[in-house]
């Protein structure tokens, strides 16, 4: 609760940096959403080790430190994003950031209220899944954290490209080429893979070395090295599923893969959650386990939907 009470204060400057970015990927500037999230991550990454477990003579904040570095570094990326639109970059320009354009807001309001619809529903799912790693005690959560934190930099370059993936597919298809689109997809998965899978193979192989970076609790790292070892083991998977949703979207089919995550969020990761921590007691394992198998039913659900090619006659 306090951590969702901390990082709720920056939910302004958040969406700013959700937005902005999506605006200047539609013009084609992926470089620059990637600057920004890669400076918003570095932030949250150094925050969190400062703050967490107290280094360089700070104090020791546990869970509220983690939220206060997310906070600074979501709040700090938004008022990036606002900087760079107001002084025009790429061609966007904000001349007047306080207008309303009733007609846009309205076409916006329809096309986003089946999507915040499945959306809440996607993240009360996931509060009830954060309830079962709650349940695990301090320990079990200190390491969850942790690993989340570690794996966040594999996700840098899979949401980088599957940003590109959406740009380059909407490109495509607004020039009349689905095969070019199509190309373009399967280069950018093939690329992710690579980058991820590398990244994964640190995160196999020094689980420790790489847990200890952010906490020097020894109850803490061997917790959570055999879970970390297996988000390092789902690296490649997790880079088909990003990739090949962010071209989906790039099509113009946003609301498949909110459907797909809808179906494996309620279907498959609190039941198998509930499976493998309550009944069978597995613990953190059995929490990561569960992501595992969530990840791989999503990826697998979205080069489904890919390979159909219903993606390229959808008209938005």
């Amino acid at each position: 609760m306090e951590y969702l009470l901390v990082v709720s204060t920056t939910i302004i400057p958040t969406s700013l940096l959700l937005v902005g970015i999506a605006c200047l990927r539609g013009v084609g500037d992926t470089r620059t959403p990637l600057y920004v999230m890669l400076g918003t991550n570095v932030v949250n990454i150094l925050l969190t080790w400062l703050l967490v477990s107290g280094n360089m003579g700070l104090p020791a904040l546990g869970v509220v430190g983690a939220a206060i570095g997310t906070a600074i570094a979501r709040g700090g990326g938004g008022l990036l994003i606002l900087w760079l639109l107001l002084r025009g970059r790429s061609g966007l320009k904000l001349t007047n950031p306080f207008q309303v354009d009733t007609a846009i807001l309205r076409r916006l309001t329809n096309i986003g209220a089946t999507k915040r619809g499945r959306n809440v529903c996607v993240h009360a799912a996931l509060l009830v899944f954060v309830g079962f790693i709650n349940s695990l005690g301090t320990v079990a959560y200190a390491a969850h954290t942790a690993i989340i934190n570690i794996e966040s930099i594999s996700f840098l370059p899979g949401f980088g490209y599957a940003f590109a993936a959406s740009t380059l597919v909407g490109i495509g298809l607004g020039a009349q080429s689905p095969a070019k689109a199509e190309a373009y997809s399967h280069e950018a998965m093939r690329q992710g893979m690579v980058m991820m899978t590398l990244i994964g193979l640190t995160m196999i192989f020094f689980p420790e070395a790489l847990l200890s970076l952010f906490v020097d609790d020894p109850a803490v790292i061997a917790t959570g090295a055999d879970s970390l070892r297996a988000a390092g083991m789902i690296q490649p998977v997790l880079a088909v599923g990003f990739i090949l949703n962010g071209a989906l979207r790039g099509a113009g089919d946003t609301k498949w893969p909110l459907i797909s995550r809808l179906i494996t969020a309620w279907g498959i990761r609190l039941p198998l959650a509930w499976l493998l921590v309550v009944e069978l007691g597995m613990g953190l394992n059995g929490i990561w386990l569960t992501m595992c198998i969530d990840f791989t039913v999503q990826a697998l659900l979205a080069m489904w939907r890919f390979a159909s090619g219903r993606w390229k006659t959808i008209e938005v």
